[in-house]
């Protein structure tokens, strides 16, 4: 016969800090419960100005099993530090979940002191304060861009792809990717029909024929320039003149000795 396990009622809430961390899985939340049925609550819970700084899902576990869950009151001087030290050392999070969490680390003002500061809300990271973007990232171990492209995620993004990235399903380059392309797709306003414009009646010229009547135009180019040669100037200014209609009869006889081949070849 079933026995049931009365289930307490919340009483705590969790801290800003600690919820820039994704939440568990069903699956490793059942396993974290089924290991504190089995063996009791190990490790205590971390208490900071009245909220869960630590322990939400042991919290959490410890209601629904009906166990009195063991608190314990944060004395250290940095919070933040404390929960990223003790999140990354128990949980498998990879690059783009660190960039998320950093991003959300950027965006809190938890203050200087401890006891006089509380968490204020949303900021604009680039303002200084006490979590940089920068600061963020060495914590986290990432890079400032990838914190930055979290951000981006998280400002623009569907609560689908941000929970995707959060949960480690999809990479934050793969969701900023995936904003940017859906924010430049068309827009559902009404199409102006426009006139379409007229198509030229001549058929366009082939490439060939086209470098053959270049040719000939240069041709004709290098005659006036011989013939503006002749006209008095210096010797040495007639001598570079000369030298310069030399090379340019040199590059068109080059040029039609490539195309030879291709013209006997098409005809």
């Amino acid at each position: 016969m079933e026995t049931t396990v009365p289930t307490m009622e919340p009483r705590l809430s969790q801290h800003p800090i600690s919820a820039t961390f994704p939440e568990l899985s069903d699956d490793e939340f059942k396993l974290l419960k089924d290991d504190i049925e089995a063996h009791g609550q190990k490790y205590p819970i971390l208490i900071y100005d009245g909220q869960i700084l630590d322990g939400s899902h042991r919290y959490k576990a410890c209601l629904e099993l009906g166990i009195e869950p063991k608190l314990e009151e944060f004395t250290g001087s940095d919070p933040v530090n404390c929960v990223v030290s003790l999140n990354l050392r128990r949980r498998h999070l990879n690059e783009s979940q660190r960039g998320m969490i950093a991003a959300a680390l950027a965006n809190l003002d938890h203050g200087g002191d401890r006891r006089s500061a509380q968490i204020k809300g949303s900021r604009d990271p680039l303002n200084g304060g006490s979590c940089s973007i920068a600061e963020a990232a060495e914590k986290l171990d990432v890079g400032p861009a990838t914190v930055k492209r979290a951000k981006f995620v998280q400002v623009h993004g569907t609560p689908e792809i941000v929970d995707a990235v959060r949960t480690g399903q999809m990479s934050v380059a793969t969701a900023a990717r995936q904003i940017t392309t859906d924010s430049s797709a068309p827009s559902t306003r009404p199409i102006v029909p426009v006139a379409p414009r007229r198509r030229n009646s001549n058929p366009r010229v082939p490439l060939d024929q086209r470098v053959v009547n270049a040719i000939k135009f240069t041709n004709k180019g290098i005659e006036s320039l011989a013939a503006f040669v002749k006209e008095p100037h210096t010797p040495s200014q007639a001598k570079a003149w000369r030298l310069l209609i030399r090379r340019l009869r040199r590059a068109l006889e080059k040029v039609e000795l490539r195309l030879g081949p291709r013209r006997k070849a098409r005809s």
